[in-house]
């Protein structure tokens, strides 16, 4: 079982989106289970994917800088 698969095991309802359905103060029809942080809505995922992305960008990009340094 991964960390995302958690809240489905708890049982908490999760949408066709893969968010985890809960009510305007985060709480999940499972009573003391509350939903916070990057995972409360697909904006915040949306905005971790997109940092992620750049830091691979990043990355990559300066392993070929490298690379091409040490092909000289």
């Amino acid at each position: 079982m991964s960390l995302f698969d958690l809240p489905q095991a708890f049982g908490c309802g999760i949408s066709e989106d893969g968010v985890i359905i809960v009510d305007e103060f985060g709480k999940t029809h499972i009573s003391e289970i509350y939903n916070a942080g990057d995972a409360a809505s697909r904006l915040h995922q949306a905005i971790t994917v997109l940092r992620q992305a750049r830091l691979l960008l990043w990355s990559s990009t300066i392993t070929e800088y490298r690379e091409l340094g040490e092909k000289k």
